[in-house]
């Protein structure tokens, strides 16, 4: 807007000005998407072909913008149009569509790290429980060694370990509880966050639509200009 303001004030014509920035600012976008990759994965694909410009419509697009600066000289590209506000008005529905498009973006990137994130942990914690299930096994059947050996005949002896033994399970009872609860919290964290992810999607793609049908307006726009 600044540097509108600032060409505008050593007297050029404003909606000449906003139709050049216009122009860069389709560019821009139309590299920006090319090197875009619309997310497909985690069993939400569909089909987005009506969504989407191709590899090809977008590199004419280009083209035809980069041709239309080379065929036009300042002079004439810098006349009057018929409506003042027009190329403004243009430019701003354009800024404000690509502003969307980022949120949404990011929202959805965010949220998609989150779930591979809570998935990791999910893993981690599956692991730790088999772990633990594995050591209270191990010390079940070392008990059961050790009450059963002859050196434990002894019934004080036998009686003390007893009670040191079960003190043990007690614990690793407690330790494996808490690794299940713990899960059990991460499971359904997941399960909500992959809801949201999903909607997040759906809001990342109605704005990429969004996104793709300015830039195909803007096609038609600069076809028309050469017309």
């Amino acid at each position: 807007m600044s540097c509108v303001a600032r060409t505008v004030e050593r007297g050029v014509r404003v909606d000449a000005v906003w139709q050049v920035r216009t122009v860069a600012m389709v560019i821009a976008e139309l590299e920006r998407l090319q090197r875009l990759r619309v997310p497909m994965e985690g069993g939400l694909q569909r089909q987005n072909a009506s969504r989407q410009l191709d590899v090809t419509g977008r590199r004419s697009l280009i083209d035809s913008i980069r041709a239309h600066d080379r065929e036009h000289d300042d002079e004439a590209l810098f006349v009057q149009t018929e409506h003042m506000s027009f190329w403004k008005d243009w430019y701003r529905d354009f800024y404000v569509t690509m502003r969307q498009f980022d949120m949404a973006q990011a929202a959805f990137e965010g949220a998609k790290s989150e779930v591979q994130d809570l998935k990791k942990q999910r893993a981690d914690l599956r692991e730790l429980l088999q772990a633990v299930k594995s050591k209270v096994h191990n010390e079940k059947n070392l008990r059961r060694m050790q009450m059963n050996c002859i050196r434990w005949l002894n019934r004080s002896r036998r009686r003390m370990n007893a009670t040191k033994n079960s003190r043990a399970a007690q614990f690793s009872a407690l330790s494996k509880a808490e690794v299940q609860e713990e899960l059990q919290v991460v499971e359904t964290t997941i399960q909500l966050q992959s809801k949201q992810l999903f909607t997040l999607r759906t809001k990342y793609q109605k704005s990429l639509h969004r996104v793709t049908s300015e830039v195909a307006r803007g096609k038609r726009l600069l076809a028309d200009l050469d017309g």
